[in-house]
């Protein structure tokens, strides 16, 4: 219940601080805040969580009007399965590849993540510090609606004893500012 109360404390502070950071758009400008949710490959795990993504200055220019972009995504929620849960936050660098015109970008990254428990789906998954890499795609509605898949691994990286990872599928929902 503890854990569950730092959960819900810390969404409400995000969701203030970008209420606050929305009014200056020069702080937020092509930045999303939003909500995932999904599945490991094997159901036994289900993980929502809320997210960001704050853009960076580094931008490369490609042929034909492709952009890579760079970002920096921090994430806050909670991983269960049937019997335990635990609270998950991560934060790490990301990119996009997109196109002006084109709704559809590539997005990847890989963060640093914490995690509550060391035993999720009946599996001991090492250490509370875990590293997360997704690659997905983004689907952009409007200027400001986003929705995206992202197929992502987590595991310790064999820093700790065991190292069975867990792959998942997260679909998500974002606003751009």
């Amino acid at each position: 219940m503890k854990r569950l109360a730092s959960l819900v404390s810390l969404m409400c502070l995000a969701a203030s601080t970008a209420q606050v950071l929305a009014a200056d758009k020069s702080l937020l400008g092509g930045s999303l805040l939003g909500i995932r949710g999904g599945v490991d490959t094997q159901g036994k795990i289900s993980h929502s969580e809320l997210a960001g993504e704050f853009s960076l200055p580094w931008k490369f220019s490609l042929e034909n009007g492709w952009t890579i972009s760079t970002s920096v995504q921090p994430s806050i929620g909670w991983i269960r399965d049937d019997d335990h849960g635990a609270v998950i936050g991560s934060l790490g660098p990301a990119f996009r590849l997109s196109s002006e015109g084109i709704p559809l970008s590539f997005i990847g990254g890989s963060a640093p993540t914490l995690v509550g428990r060391n035993n999720i789906g009946g599996r001991n998954i090492g250490t509370a510090f875990q590293f997360t890499t997704h690659v997905g795609l983004a689907w952009r509605f409007s200027d400001h609606l986003e929705a995206s898949y992202r197929f992502q691994h987590m595991s310790d990286g064999g820093i700790g004893r065991t190292n069975p990872g867990i792959n998942e599928h997260m679909l998500g929902v974002s606003w751009r500012f």
